[in-house]
């Protein structure tokens, strides 16, 4: 195994654990402040809500890090619809989504159940994850549009208990997510709903 990363030492001479860690408590102090108040409430990203109670956290992080750490740059969600529009502006073709382990693109290119839990758990809308694949790995169409077009949602459900025996659990086993779009009617392909539509209609609502 290789060696742990070696953290930066911060201006005061603390590490960056330590610094970390007293700015998160006292993000946390200000957020517990300001619970069940009043919000005035905007939306960031794809629709996601977003508070003063946000933003001030998001600065009271970012004065802190800026003040140990002057040299570094810095991105957060609460801002990242900003970085968004710059990009398209330069002609970028960006995606968005919420802060995850590894990029989007390349867990979405683990397996079709990895990119459903990216839209299960709400990282991604399947427009940005198509979109990934398709930009970032050349796939002329993404994983969820590709369900879609050819109806593999339902074929995937009544096929579940042959693919299991044929490639174990990890291989063969249908994510809840289609399980549930199946048995609402989203099954995909010509002229039936489909993911994108369970996305819009029900999930993007929780």
């Amino acid at each position: 195994m290789p060696p742990p990363p070696v953290l930066p030492i911060g201006a005061s001479g603390r590490s960056a654990i330590d610094i970390a860690r007293d700015a998160a408590q006292e993000a946390g102090a200000l957020a517990l402040s300001r619970f069940r108040r009043p919000h005035e409430i905007t939306v960031k990203g794809r629709g996601d809500l977003l508070t003063e109670t946000d933003l001030a956290v998001e600065k009271l992080l970012h004065n802190a890090i800026k003040a140990e750490f002057p040299e570094h740059a810095l991105l957060s969600e609460e801002t990242a619809s900003t970085i968004y529009e710059l990009a398209r502006k330069l002609g970028k073709e960006p995606v968005y989504c919420r802060d995850t382990f590894g990029f989007l693109a390349n867990r979405a290119a683990r397996g079709r159940n990895d990119a459903l839990e990216l839209l299960w758990a709400h990282i991604a809308t399947p427009e940005d994850i198509d979109k990934a694949m398709r930009l970032g790995y050349n796939h002329p169409m993404g994983p969820l549009e590709l369900g879609d077009l050819i109806g593999s949602w339902s074929l995937s459900v009544h096929a579940e208990e042959d693919t299991i025996t044929e490639f174990g659990w990890d291989g063969g086993h249908v994510h809840p997510l289609v399980k549930m779009m199946v048995r609402a009617g989203y099954t995909g392909g010509q002229g039936k709903k489909g993911i994108y539509d369970f996305w819009r209609d029900v999930l993007s609502k929780w």
